[in-house]
């Protein structure tokens, strides 16, 4: 049986301190960044350095901050008081790994979606940004070395996934569950918000997706961990897929790092692959929602 999660007097109050927080750093990151990072010589540098101070002040920061003033009990309210358990943790890893061939499809499909002729100009700044976003996560590859690579993993997997989830999921997800909001609501509007503000049009379904996967694990499993440990289970893997795919300078999608995906050999049998990925992970959903509330 879940546990019952502290209540939120004033979730409106919670929601106003978490996204003024949000906006007022980033007000200060802009500024910061426009005065120091033209000093640092490095591109690489500058970009890891750009990318976990965002992660800090504009995710953790204001979650960290929202938990304190809302509640006595921040840690409880972001569900990160208790640790996470071997076997839900072995299942929410497998469950990211066999969805890989259907969330392929999802992602190529997004990638390929075409506006009507009238709108062509706001698609080409749309693309636009897409190839900024890409080629900002290329250039966080550095080298093709393994140490660079682990860096890139300790950036983009492991502080993306800790610091997102401390925000969409543990405040502002929690927040909205404290409200007269029905729970799935909630989850669907944290995953809306999640994927909105990456502001990657031809990757928001697949990240949409994500997000509500990431909100039901909190939403069975009252566990903060499990959803950090899946957001960084899937960066991971995409960060590695790109750091292959960039350094051997083979042809293909971009991949980005808040979504799944693997690149797939082309040689196979794409569509039984597909269906064998749903039905797998139709499966594991079932059995991971079972092992999160055994373990609530």
């Amino acid at each position: 049986m879940n546990q019952t999660r502290p209540t939120i007097q004033r979730p409106g109050a919670a929601l106003a301190i978490l996204f003024g927080t949000f906006f007022f750093f980033l007000c200060i990151f802009s500024l910061a960044t426009g005065l120091i990072m033209p000093h640092v010589s490095d591109a690489v540098i500058s970009m890891r350095l750009l990318t976990f101070f965002q992660a800090l002040f504009l995710f953790i920061v204001p979650a960290l901050v929202t938990a304190v003033l809302a509640t006595r009990l921040p840690a409880t309210m972001l569900a990160i008081d208790r640790c996470p358990r071997l076997v839900p943790t072995l299942f929410v890893i497998a469950t990211i790994i066999v969805a890989i061939p259907a969330m392929d499809s999802i992602i190529a499909w997004n990638a390929g979606i075409h506006l009507p002729d009238s709108m062509s100009g706001i698609e080409q700044a749309l693309r636009t940004m897409e190839d900024s976003a890409a080629s900002a996560t290329s250039l966080l590859m550095g080298s093709d070395t393994i140490g660079s690579l682990i860096v890139t993993i300790l950036i983009v997997g492991i502080m993306a996934g800790l610091s997102e989830e401390l925000f969409f999921r543990g405040a502002l997800q929690q927040t909205l569950t404290s409200t007269r909001l029905n729970r799935h609501a909630a989850v669907w509007i944290a995953a809306l918000i999640f994927s909105f503000m990456h502001f990657q049009f031809f990757g928001f379904i697949p990240r949409l997706l994500l997000g509500a996967f990431f909100g039901y694990i909190l939403l069975w499993g009252n566990n903060l961990w499990y959803c950090i440990i899946a957001h960084a289970t899937n960066n991971i893997l995409a960060t590695i897929t790109m750091w292959q795919t960039t350094h051997s300078k083979a042809p293909g999608a971009v991949i980005n790092p808040d979504t799944i995906a693997l690149n797939i050999d082309s040689a196979l049998p794409q569509i039984p692959l597909v269906i064998a990925s749903v039905i797998l992970t139709t499966l594991a959903l079932i059995l991971l929602k079972r092992q999160l509330n055994k373990n609530a």
